[in-house]
């Protein structure tokens, strides 16, 4: 696949360039994003693993169990979430950037992902206009998406998020009232 970012055609790849204003945006940014990232996040961020995402689950279940509940779980994987990213709109990236990073760092981003191309050279296809997702291979885009999806509503049961893979494990007496929760969480 070959595409095209500021009228220059790569392979698979980003410019150089690219790479280079992406990553001191993100030292720039980091500060910020880092002030307003949920705790239940623990993706791409400094100090923060799956381990210890699996640590504080676990812990969770021990810590029921010792009060007899019990605990039941949904793992949710979201399939090419980078991709799905909506740039517009009330729920699109863009004003979600907006509302809770400086001026600069939004328009920077609208300028980084708007008039974008593509086309598949299998078989010689036209230019297409990408409206969605956020660019394969930028360090940029990991933090775009977990901003994008920082304001995931507030559950019965608690959350545990690694980037693009969420569990929500919810405690009970009973695991009828485990179903309950859950699927409410769900809904």
């Amino acid at each position: 696949m070959t595409y095209t970012v500021f009228g220059g055609t790569l392979n698979h790849t980003l410019p150089t360039c690219y790479k280079l204003l992406v990553r001191l945006a993100l030292q720039r940014i980091s500060p910020t994003v880092e002030g307003i990232l949920s705790q239940d996040q623990a993706g791409f961020w400094k100090e923060r693993s799956t381990c210890e995402q699996v640590a504080a689950l676990t812990s969770y279940i021990g810590s029921g169990f010792q009060q007899n509940l019990k605990t039941g779980a949904v793992f949710l994987d979201l399939t090419t979430a980078h991709d799905t990213v909506w740039h517009t709109g009330i729920t699109g990236l863009m004003f979600k950037l907006s509302k809770s990073m400086p001026n600069w760092f939004t328009r920077l981003v609208n300028l980084l992902l708007r008039d974008r191309l593509f086309r598949v050279h299998m078989s010689t296809s036209s230019w297409r206009s990408q409206h969605n997702g956020l660019p394969q291979g930028s360090v940029l885009a990991p933090v775009l998406f977990i901003v994008y999806t920082n304001d995931l509503p507030a559950t019965q049961g608690r959350k545990f998020i690694y980037a693009d893979d969420i569990c929500l494990a919810a405690q009970a007496q009973y695991f009828s009232e485990l179903e309950c929760s859950l699927s409410s969480d769900m809904a």
